[in-house]
């Protein structure tokens, strides 16, 4: 707390903002891209960024990005699963297939 306190919040939420409109511009920027949120009014948004590739498993996508590129990342349906189906369309007759589907299979 004391290493915050010096550093100062409002640089340090300053600096979150930076990264996270720098991450969003890059990925809007990717036709198979989906990003889930407001793109445009940033200012409430922690440093938390979800997308999609349309044509890219999640499952691939993650391990690359942290073995391959070095960034953490966090692949999954964040303990909100039928919220999740739903931005994604998957009709609730299609959900069974995928519970306890933990590997590529798993749309996320």
């Amino acid at each position: 707390m004391d290493i915050l306190k010096e550093v100062g919040f409002d640089k340090i939420q300053e600096h979150e903002q930076k990264l996270i409109r720098k991450t969003i511009d890059g990925l809007l920027k990717i036709d198979n891209v989906t990003v889930y949120g407001d793109t445009e009014d940033i200012s409430d948004r922690v440093g938390v960024v979800t997308f999609n590739f349309s044509d890219v498993n999640s499952h691939i996508l993650a391990e690359h990005l942290a073995n391959g590129c070095g960034v953490a990342t966090r692949r999954g349906l964040f303990c909100a699963h039928p919220y999740y189906w739903r931005l994604l369309g998957i009709p609730d007759e299609d959900v069974e297939q995928f519970e306890n589907c933990t590997g590529p299979r798993l749309p996320a």
